[in-house]
Formats: structure tokens, sequence, C-alpha cells
């Protein structure tokens, strides 16, 4: 499962990475697929994340709304901030697109 969040948190910082050369315009037009726009998606993915692994652990789903995060840096911006609880819960040390991929030691190994 850990491989699975770290995989996901690499392609999402790819996307982030990408989304940055685009106008919050661009990233607001509704498209097929996905929630609708390309800002939505994103933020949609961190929020059912989020949202699976609270159920997992039992506790109470923290509902986020869209309208508060209507830009790319306040999507990027929540986006790390639930990863880094979901990391800890992993027991994972929070880590960048840049060294996902690098073999990992198990936090048990320490």
């Amino acid at each position: 499962m850990i491989k699975f969040f770290e995989y996901n948190w690499k392609v999402r910082d790819e996307w982030f990475d990408w989304c940055n050369q685009l106008a919050t315009e661009e990233l607001l037009i509704e498209r097929r697929g996905g929630v609708g726009s390309i800002l939505k998606t994103l933020f949609h993915i961190a929020d059912v994340e989020y949202s699976w692994l609270r159920g997992i652990q039992g506790k109470e789903d923290v509902v986020f709304q869209f309208e508060d995060y209507h830009s790319l840096a306040k999507v990027k911006s929540l986006s790390d901030q639930l990863r880094n609880e979901i990391a800890e819960f992993l027991e994972l040390q929070p880590i960048s697109a840049n060294f996902i991929g690098k073999e990992l030691k198990s936090a048990h190994s320490y």
C-alpha cells in the first residue's frame, strides 16, 4: 500500500509541475473526464485519498470545499498538508517527487 501512495504522490507532483505553465482560467475550464476541470480533479484526488484513509482509521470524514481552494497554489498546499498527515499515519517521512523511485528503507528498519 505504501508504494501505491508514493506512486500517486509522484504522479500528482508531476501534474502540479505541469499545471504551473497554465493560467488559472485554463485550469478551471470544464472538461470531459475527471470531475470537471483540471483543478477540480486534482482537488478531488487529494480529498478522496484523505477521506479514504480517515475511513480506514475509523475517523470522521473531513469535508473540504473546492471553493476554498480555487487556485493551483491552494490545491497544492492542501495536497501537501494531507500528504504529510497520511505519511505520518503510514509511518513515512513526507517525500518529494524527486526522491520517489529511489529505493526506500522501511520505517521499521531503522
